[in-house]
């Protein structure tokens, strides 16, 4: 079976880059990306994804707007608070989530399998952090949006919508929803990625499953990745 974890991390890294330089070079970069082809571990449980109401379409709302429509969605109903161990983001995670930690995990990067295998692809979550210095220190959200989304385009994803939201806590989040697998691996792949930005990091939750469960995995995920919060 292919390893939808490393798949979906390296989509989620393409979000992130080097963010140095007094013009922001490099920002973004989508030039160095890991190896998807490797094999899901044996010995990795399978996860039922949470039960969870109905969520909105986070699309809605305008491109680059500043705070973007409310996300509504209920309390984790089976969650943990979660630091990662870099310290530069904090979430509430499903208690129920399998955490993935294979050698293929890019660095900076936490995997979690959210439900059990679908044919050749696992239903994944996963989230990325970077430290932004230079330029990139104080980025804005609709900067570091357009600059995401043309990176995505770039690799090759198609980008279904994007547009910016708040969380329930109030915090300004980045909403990215697209398509594809550049690598070939898994065409019909659907993913959505949150983005919270910090004055010195960013952090980017994304969740990935096939297209004909994508809308169940959002609604059960949903709750969850809202409350993802770039520290520092």
């Amino acid at each position: 079976m292919k390893l939808a974890a490393v798949s979906a991390a390296v989509a989620s890294a393409l979000l992130l880059g080097a963010c140095g330089g007094s013009d922001g070079g490099n920002l973004l970069n989508p030039a160095s990306t890991p190896d998807s082809s490797s094999s899901a571990p044996a010995d990795t449980e399978p996860s039922a994804a949470p039960d969870g109401p109905a969520t909105p379409d986070t699309g809605s709302g305008s491109s680059g707007s500043s705070g973007g429509a409310k996300i509504n969605v209920p309390a984790p109903s089976n969650g943990k608070a979660y630091t990662d161990p870099q310290s530069g983001y904090r979430m509430t995670i499903n208690k129920r989530w399998v955490t993935y930690t294979g050698k293929d995990v890019p660095k900076g990067t936490e995997v979690w399998m959210i439900d059990a295998p679908d044919g050749d692809y696992r239903p994944n979550l996963n989230v990325t952090t970077e430290d932004l210095t230079g330029a990139a220190v104080g980025i804005s959200m609709e900067t570091y949006l357009r600059l995401s989304v043309q990176n995505l385009a770039k690799i090759g994803f198609k980008i279904v919508r994007q547009t910016t939201a708040t969380s329930p806590d109030g915090q300004e989040l980045g909403v990215v929803e697209y398509t594809g697998d550049p690598s070939g691996l898994t065409p019909d792949r659907h993913s959505l990625a949150l983005l919270s930005l910090g004055q010195t990091k960013a952090a980017v939750v994304t969740m990935a499953a096939k297209e004909k469960t994508f809308k169940q995995h959002r609604k059960a995920a949903l709750p969850y990745m809202v409350t993802v919060t770039a520290l520092g």
